[in-house]
């Protein structure tokens, strides 16, 4: 809510939150299957 009103303050029209992808289970498996998919071959 902080932020949002921040950019509101500064002038900003159209406020999206998105929540961290790092702080659920679900979050760190797409982070977790980006870094094999895009590691494979190097590691």
């Amino acid at each position: 809510r902080e932020a949002a009103e921040t950019f509101h303050h500064a002038g900003g029209e159209n406020f999206a939150h998105i929540p961290c992808l790092n702080d659920s289970a679900e979050g760190m498996a797409v982070i977790e299957a980006l870094a094999r998919r895009e590691l494979s071959g190097w590691v």
